[in-house]
């Protein structure tokens, strides 16, 4: 009975130790940076932080004083170093460090506001933003991996992918214009997209695929919509080309509703372009061309003679 007992009482105070360590709050060793941080605010106070010991500080004078009630009564009171300032935040830290360490954008530094401004942001290399490079034509762009990464796929996975290297410092594009690839950065960063014509429409829509920028390429394909009434013959022709070769079902549609609703089929039938097409897609043209002229003629037919 005697020993049960002694192992009853003995499991009663693990349980009890138990308990209280659960309670207690784990605490965490200071990283390098938050104890940088503390101690450059506290210098800026001037007050010096050494670790986590007591720090003596003066009874505050005035009513406005965090402790008035302690320097009335004439006591002097023993802050710690968490209480020293008590106003210390996260991003007041942060801030401390960046402006000793010149790490980040400093506090006076605003956001472009325009796409102009984005461009002279980007063609700047000492930008607060960047942290990556982008070579294309000989020309580099001085961006940030985490918009370009938050925009598109393609940059995510370059930048952060699995096969990324830390070390490399730039990344060489090529196949394109820098002035094209350049409008395709600042659309990133600002929220408008690129100005679309006939001239530039394709080639915006084949960096927007190749880049996997979904946004563009909707916006591209808004804009080639026979509805909108902005595609020419030769825009037509090369969005037949591209959509053959990026197999963007939807410009298809778009392709063949702007040949059939204008009667286009005679004229790009001989133009270059069409020979490169596959089979598959002449036929589906051809079809649909048939399937409208018979629709066609029924509706003369019907009409009454005057």
């Amino acid at each position: 009975k005697e020993e049960k007992e002694k192992e009853k009482k003995e499991e009663g105070k693990k349980e009890d130790k138990d308990k209280l360590a659960l309670q207690q709050k784990p605490v965490y060793p200071e990283s390098p940076k938050q104890s940088a941080a503390r101690r450059l605010f506290a210098e800026t106070e001037g007050k010096k932080i050494i670790g986590r010991s007591v720090v003596k500080k003066k009874p505050p004078v005035g009513e406005n004083s965090v402790d008035a009630a302690g320097a009335a009564r004439g006591q002097k009171g023993l802050v710690f170093a968490s209480r020293a300032a008590p106003s210390l935040s996260a991003l007041s830290m942060r801030s401390a460090l960046q402006s000793k360490t010149n790490v980040g954008p400093p506090r006076n530094v605003t956001f472009p506001k325009n796409d102009d401004e984005i461009e002279k942001l980007v063609k700047d290399p000492n930008n607060h933003l960047r942290d990556a490079i982008i070579e294309c034509e000989g020309k580099c762009l001085y961006v940030s991996s985490s918009i370009l990464s938050a925009r598109a796929s393609f940059f995510a996975r370059a930048y952060h992918g699995v096969h990324w290297e830390k070390n490399m410092e730039k990344l060489v594009i090529n196949g394109c214009s820098f002035e094209d690839l350049t409008a395709l950065v600042v659309s990133m960063y600002s929220t408008k997209l690129p100005v679309l014509k006939p001239s530039n429409a394709m080639r915006m829509l084949r960096l927007g695929v190749r880049f996997r920028f979904d946004y563009l390429i909707n916006h591209c394909m808004h804009y080639c919509d026979p509805a909108k009434g902005n595609m020419t013959e030769k825009l037509l022709l090369e969005a037949l080309k591209a959509s053959e070769e990026l197999k963007l079902v939807k410009l298809q549609k778009h392709c063949i509703q702007l040949i059939v609703g204008n009667n286009m089929y005679d004229k790009v039938k001989d133009a270059d372009v069409f020979e490169q097409l596959s089979d598959d897609y002449k036929i589906l043209i051809l079809e649909k061309h048939f399937v409208a002229t018979r629709a066609t003629k029924k509706d003369l037919k019907k009409e009454p003679a005057e």
